[in-house]
């Protein structure tokens, strides 16, 4: 009995390192192909944006590829993955604090720094996670997988209320920037209080 348990066991640990060499290697090749799409709309380095896209893809693949359980999960998790790419890139949060005093700055460093942000998350946030996603859906389907619905109220209200909160301090601490308009810098943007006060 214990000799079919340590094959059933070496088989298992066969096919769930198989699993993982997979997930790593559909990580990189979609992360490659999204970086080298980045490069090519922003017409920056092909080498940089395919080693960008193959970090993302491996680093993905190692520690949310398991997340990832179907291709909304993955969409999900590739987005927020990819966002905290950007901020710890020279582009994101070290390049922003640098600056930080200066609103108008910020604001101008910001608006440059879009397009990184929205190619990151398209470009290869948005494919390696979806991958992995559709990888994950097909090896993890099964009739018992059931839907939490108490754990998505309780943790789609705990999103909510923090990002309202977050939203309110952000508010107050920017003097109305975000939730009641501004003046943008060289006379853009349309400020809210100048219209009622008229």
């Amino acid at each position: 009995m214990s000799e079919t348990q340590t094959a059933l066991g070496k088989q298992f640990d066969l096919a769930l390192s198989r699993s993982r060499t997979i997930e790593l290697l559909l990580g990189v090749a979609l992360g490659v192909s999204g970086g080298f799409l980045e490069s090519a709309v922003l017409k920056s380095s092909l080498l940089s944006g395919g080693l960008l896209g193959a970090s993302f893809g491996l680093i993905f693949g190692l520690f949310f590829a398991k997340r990832a359980t179907s291709p909304g999960a993955g969409l999900i998790w590739g987005l927020g993955s990819s966002f905290l790419l950007w901020i710890l890139t020279a582009g994101g949060f070290f390049h922003l604090a640098a600056v930080t005093g200066h609103t108008a700055m910020m604001l101008q460093d910001a608006q440059a720094r879009f397009p990184e942000l929205v190619g990151d998350l398209l470009c290869i946030g948005m494919p390696v996670g979806v991958g992995l996603g559709i990888r994950g859906g097909l090896r993890t389907s099964g009739p018992d997988m059931k839907f939490a619905w108490g754990r998505a109220i309780v943790a789609g209200g705990l999103a909510g209320t923090a990002s309202g909160w977050i939203e309110s301090g952000l508010g107050i601490a920017c003097h109305g920037f975000v939730t009641q308009g501004w003046d943008a810098p060289q006379g853009r943007g349309i400020s809210r209080r100048k219209e009622t006060e008229e």
